[in-house]
């Protein structure tokens, strides 16, 4: 590749066009029917340009020879060539160049026949066998596992949707061997193992399986979905994919309103996709946001979707930017413990204090000085799902900024006060 480039630059001096259009013109050709075609299986594909590139080379080195900077550049290209081809033996099919982090980074850029024919199963037995057969495989060729003693279920299943012991976004713990292909999404379920793609391989057989070692699934209560416009998961499928059997199951107004079930503790979130990030990563103040640990494509197997992931924190009163002293509505069903402000938007955060079978929502009125305020009463977190130690957040947008909002709870069939109206200032 330096070689080339270097040539193209002698032939430009040398305004040498009828030698450069001979060989430059293929190339582009070649290219540019690659480019535009649909047919998309692999290198091979361009391989035609190849020779033209190695005349231009071959056109060029007289002149780069030349000079005693042209001669070195020619000398390390070689023994740079000769060196990798040495080195990566026999794993030919998936070398790299090390310009884009050698082979070991191959599968970040191309896939399929360009890195990966299933040609190291039996590399693969060699280390299942190393590993006394304690392994999770996916792999993705043509030969037979069972011939080289790999008796293991695969982990894609009958049908391509996972194994049903496979647990898409919280792995149980354990070594897991991943076939280049299966990893980008050459399956059926194409995203089965986007939890692996968000981490470092840590390593890999023959460079077309990657190697994953898994200390502990994570640790989680609950799971809540968005109720907007309506759960994307049923209950026993979002537990599968967690691998949480009898977790807490809660749903939420997403635009407006966001949850911190059970005093804190840890869970996950499964959200439509968005082009950003949620409104309640501006509203807390922390460190400690929900991370997506899991994107899923809609395809025949489900719909669109992230999964986010909240390790919980031992103190949920350090996520609100103004605390608020809880006695002030410690009468109330939910105690305001805190509120915070970005623009034209006011969130306001509650811990539950008890039960309630009463149907709830929050006020939120903005005053900018004298005169009626702006409302924005809302509650995205309905009170028949309420337990004591839960937290949610609720999010009030104005048309225009204020300077003290009032808030409180009430009974939206009889608007009667649920607790006292507690009214702080713009901070």
């Amino acid at each position: 590749m330096l070689l080339y480039a270097a040539s193209l630059m002698v032939l430009l001096r040398a305004r040498a066009w009828r030698i450069g259009a001979f060989l430059l013109l293929p190339v582009a050709a070649i290219l540019a029917a690659a480019i535009y075609s649909r047919l998309n299986i692999g290198f091979r594909h361009v391989l035609p340009a190849v020779p033209f590139a190695l005349l231009t080379i071959g056109a060029g080195i007289p002149a780069i020879g030349s000079r005693r900077a042209g001669r070195w550049l020619a000398g390390a290209a070689a023994v740079w060539a000769l060196a990798a081809a040495l080195w990566i033996h026999p794993h030919h099919i998936a070398y790299f160049n090390e310009l884009v982090g050698g082979p070991a980074q191959g599968y970040r850029y191309l896939g399929d026949s360009n890195l990966d024919w299933g040609q190291d199963l039996i590399g693969l037995a060699d280390y299942s066998q190393t590993h006394d057969g304690d392994i999770n495989i996916s792999y993705g060729g043509v030969g037979e596992p069972q011939y080289y003693g790999i008796n293991l279920p695969p982990l894609t299943g009958a049908n391509g949707s996972g194994d049903p012991n496979f647990y898409p976004a919280n792995p149980t713990a354990g070594r897991y061997a991943i076939s280049a292909g299966h990893l980008q999404g050459l399956l059926p379920e194409s995203d089965l193992f986007d939890w692996f793609r968000r981490r470092e391989p840590d390593g890999n057989i023959g460079y077309s399986i990657l190697l994953y070692e898994v200390a502990a699934s994570q640790p989680g209560e609950w799971i809540a979905q968005c109720a907007s416009p309506a759960p994307l998961l049923g209950a026993a499928a979002a537990e599968r994919l967690v691998n949480r059997t009898g977790a807490r199951h809660l749903t939420f107004d997403c635009l407006s309103a966001w949850v911190f079930p059970n005093d804190g503790a840890p869970g996950w979130y499964i959200l439509p996709r968005v082009g950003g990030s949620w409104w309640i990563d501006r509203a807390i103040t922390g460190e400690t946001r929900p991370v997506v640990v899991y994107s899923h494509d809609a395809n025949e197997f489900g719909p669109d979707y992230d999964v986010y992931y909240w390790p919980g924190t031992p103190s949920p009163a350090a996520l609100p930017g103004a605390p608020i002293d809880a006695s002030l509505s410690a009468s109330a069903p939910a105690e305001l413990r805190g509120y915070s402000v970005d623009g034209n938007e006011w969130f306001t955060w509650w811990r539950v204090a008890a039960q309630t079978a009463a149907p709830l929502s929050v006020q939120a009125h903005l005053y900018a000085g004298e005169g009626p305020p702006q409302v924005a009463d809302g509650l995205g977190f309905t009170s028949d799902q309420w337990r004591p130690g839960d937290w949610f957040a609720q999010r009030h947008v104005f048309t225009a900024p204020g300077v003290a909002l009032e808030t409180g709870l009430y009974d939206f069939t009889t608007l009667e006060r649920a607790g006292p109206v507690t009214r702080v200032p713009a901070p």
